[in-house]
């Protein structure tokens, strides 16, 4: 079990004052230890997110063949996608699995083009704030499995604390083949322009882990981006979105995704013509390696450009394919259906799927 590792003076900071390429420094040199939740890779993640939303929008939404025409292979849900009070529900017994993603290192970025996207947003990006919130969501809830009250108080959570920033909450049901019902959470930043960048990240966790990396540090970060983007002029609309149930819910591999899955699938014809890309944000506070990675199945313009922006930031950055059947993470759907997506985590955690994936 590793201990936290908190630096509560990352504060508020611009994405290139000298504190921030200190942050990046460090990160830059540290040797490989044990596992660790950081401060620092969430907040370094938050920099790189923030500085590629705007060029992501504007690059992705002129590239051809970008909008998705496909049909996600997913299950749907029954129930159209409505806001409705999130309601109590009984958990089931705790299960175990494990799955690992691919380490294969090919399909190196292209060179990407940043200037024609014009300046990233301010950058004031909280890192405690963003850990206390993975510490609400990994001590105060614990195991999130899909479809349980646990999973729905992450919801109602992370939903409660968008609406405090003044965004326009939508609570999406999405059903769920055992009978139980799960929950997506989407808040909407308008930018100048339509063209929309999704930044998602998945509430649940895999019993027995209480999920402190994978993925309250992607809901986290997400959550934190939100406050800083509210205020913030934007060319992208951002579309912000905590999905349910991304991990298996029982022994069918091809069991999960859910909350993504059905996303994709209730697409509206103009919010799939307006989508630029998906950024999943999953894994983001322990580990010494930037990995950004796709199935290699859909358009590679977004990945590219998150490698070329952390690059560009002296990141050490690598570009993992992630080739299994079904896809690891929620940018399966959206790949799978032609729009170009991404995954964002901060290398191998070897206490994830465990009950070692703590907040300390």
């Amino acid at each position: 079990m590793g201990a936290l590792c908190y630096t509560a003076d990352m504060g508020t900071r611009p994405p290139h004052d000298p504190d921030t390429q200190e942050l990046l420094q460090r990160v830059r040199r540290r040797s490989t230890r044990r596992r660790r939740l950081r401060v620092l890779e969430i907040a370094v993640v938050a920099v790189l997110m923030a500085g590629v939303l705007t060029a992501a929008a504007v690059q992705a939404a002129t590239q051809a063949g970008t909008t998705g025409t496909g049909a996600a292979q997913a299950p749907t849900s029954t129930s159209p996608p409505t806001t409705r009070p999130i309601p109590p529900t009984t958990a089931p017994a705790a299960r175990t699995s494990t799955t690992t993603r691919p380490t294969t290192t090919s399909g190196a970025a292209t060179s990407t083009t940043l200037a024609a996207a014009g300046p990233a947003p301010p950058q004031t990006f909280d890192a405690t704030r963003a850990m206390a919130h993975v510490k609400q969501l990994a001590v105060g809830l614990g195991v999130r499995t899909g479809g349980t009250e646990s999973e729905a108080a992450a919801a109602r959570y992370a939903a409660d604390y968008l609406k405090g920033l003044g965004y326009s909450v939508d609570i999406l049901p999405v059903a769920l083949p055992n009978g139980r019902v799960s929950h997506n959470v989407k808040a909407v930043k308008a930018g100048a322009s339509s063209a929309t960048v999704l930044l998602g990240a998945h509430l649940d966790s895999e019993a027995p882990s209480p999920g402190a990396n994978d993925n309250a540090s992607g809901v986290a970060t997400v959550l934190e981006l939100a406050r800083d983007l509210r205020d913030a002029d934007t060319v992208a609309t951002v579309e912000l979105v905590l999905f349910g149930t991304e991990e298996i819910i029982d022994t069918v591999r091809d069991h999960d995704h859910y909350g993504s899955r059905a996303f994709v699938k209730t697409m509206t014809p103009t919010e799939r013509g307006n989508l630029a890309g998906m950024i999943s944000v999953d894994m983001v506070s322990s580990g010494e390696t930037l990995t950004v990675g796709t199935m290699g199945r859909g358009p590679q313009g977004l990945s590219d450009l998150l490698q070329a922006y952390a690059r560009g930031l002296g990141l050490p950055v690598q570009y993992d394919q992630d080739t299994s059947n079904y896809g690891q993470g929620d940018y399966e759907p959206f790949e799978l259906a032609g729009f170009p997506a991404a995954w964002a985590e901060w290398g191998d955690d070897p206490t994830y799927h465990t009950a070692g994936d703590t907040y300390q």
